[in-house]
């Protein structure tokens, strides 16, 4: 059975112009590793931004790392997606919202991914939370994305903090919508801009 990896990680990919991007701190070149886990042994993966691409009809960045490139932009003051490992979305998948702490969005479109057109709909629901990483203390927004395709459910839950932006992430699918899911991967921050 094939994993669905398009997950925002697969390519950790949040990028800022524009908007108040203090959750990602982006600028050409920046760079961020994480320590990925999968469920084989532990890895480390480099993200970096290296170039402008048009997103949701402005100009974003395009990420590239091992699992796949990513393009996203601020558009207002939501960080949108059109690709994420890969997968594309149409409209733009949002992200974050850099403005409101504690929100939720609702999304529904077309993901392509292996080959194949599914309808999706999607809730992000975000809010302002404390998190203990190394030591370190940070107030975090903690997103949470839901996405639903015919089959089966994608949970991506995301801890962002100001000047360091993605500081764990994990994906999880549940076959059918039910149960906790299958674990499919996580990302600790080690280092980044």
């Amino acid at each position: 059975m094939k994993r669905s990896g398009f997950a925002i990680i697969a390519a950790i990919g949040l990028v800022g112009c524009g908007a108040d991007d203090r959750l990602m701190p982006l600028r050409m070149g920046n760079e961020w590793s994480y320590d990925v886990k999968t469920g084989l042994p532990e890895s480390v993966a480099s993200v970096k931004i290296t170039r402008e691409v048009p997103v949701a009809g402005i100009t974003g960045y395009e990420l590239s790392g091992p699992m796949g490139v990513s393009r996203m932009a601020w558009k207002g003051e939501m960080l949108v997606a059109t690709v994420l490992g890969n997968a594309r979305f149409h409209p733009p998948l949002p992200l974050l919202n850099s403005i409101e702490e504690k929100q939720t969005t609702k999304w529904s479109g077309r993901m392509y991914s292996q080959g194949r057109t599914f309808e999706a709909q999607a809730t992000l629901s975000q809010e302002s939370t404390p998190l203990t990483r190394e030591g370190r203390k940070y107030r975090a927004i903690k997103t949470v994305m839901l996405i639903r395709l015919p089959s089966r459910e994608l949970e991506i839950q995301t801890w962002y903090a100001p000047g360091v932006g993605i500081l764990n992430q994990v994906q999880r699918t549940r076959e059918g919508g039910e149960g906790v899911g299958r674990f499919d991967i996580e990302l600790d921050y080690l280092s980044g801009p």
